[in-house]
């Protein structure tokens, strides 16, 4: 297979587990990394404003473009609508990291559980999923849930530490929710230690978004061909 796709990280922590479930998932496809982990410690801090964040998305986007990648995934939950706001601005594809999670959540319905492990992406998720639903007619009840101090100690590198605060709090989110849906990508290899019926009633972004890749290479392959 064929093709180039770009994957737009605001943290380096991430990048190492999307590379190799990349190269996994999508083979024989080119991968290019664009990290700019100041994005989203400006979207933490809150010094980062709308416009001066979907101006520099804008811009990784259009050298991703311009490097000849055919799509762009940006692996940020936390920056996904801004994200989205500029894909009608690309001549290729614009993905956010949380798109088919989202639909899957929503098409599940019901009681819903967002966890994360920093607020914004917490908030900008189960907001998707509120504004989904209602434009589907879905009837859906959200919460959310940050697991205070599991980021900072993946981001020193204690990823026991992380993973051990992340797999407790989705067993407690289980317990009052149908659904739960992890908000960010550098959480998604914890729902591996769940059992298949609870890892069931787990949503996670990265792996349906690699599939999601998958099916458009495939699709593109078939029209270059």
């Amino acid at each position: 297979m064929n093709g180039k796709v770009a994957f737009l990280f605001t943290d380096l922590v991430l990048v190492p587990f999307t590379v190799e479930m990349a190269r996994a998932e999508l083979p024989g496809v080119e991968i290019v990394n664009i990290v700019d982990d100041s994005i989203l410690a400006g979207v933490r801090s809150g010094g980062m404003d709308r416009v001066d964040l979907r101006r520099r998305i804008l811009e990784h986007a259009l050298r991703a473009e311009e490097a000849g990648a055919d799509m762009v995934l940006c692996t940020c939950s936390s920056v996904s609508e801004a994200a989205a706001s500029v894909a009608p601005m690309l001549r290729v594809p614009l993905l956010t990291i949380d798109e088919a999670m989202v639909q899957e959540a929503v098409k599940t319905g019901g009681d819903i559980g967002v966890v994360a492990t920093v607020e914004t992406a917490a908030a900008e998720v189960a907001r998707k999923i509120e504004t989904l639903a209602e434009s589907q007619g879905e009837s859906v009840r959200v919460t959310r849930t940050v697991v205070e101090g599991a980021f900072d100690a993946l981001s020193r590198g204690d990823a026991a530490a992380h993973d051990e605060a992340v797999l407790r709090t989705i067993r407690g989110e289980l317990s009052r929710n149908g659904f739960v849906v992890l908000a960010q990508a550098s959480m998604e290899r914890v729902a591996a230690a769940l059992d298949d019926a609870t890892r069931a009633r787990v949503g996670t972004p990265l792996l349906p978004a690699m599939r999601k890749l998958m099916q458009y290479e495939r699709s593109r392959d078939r029209v270059v061909a």
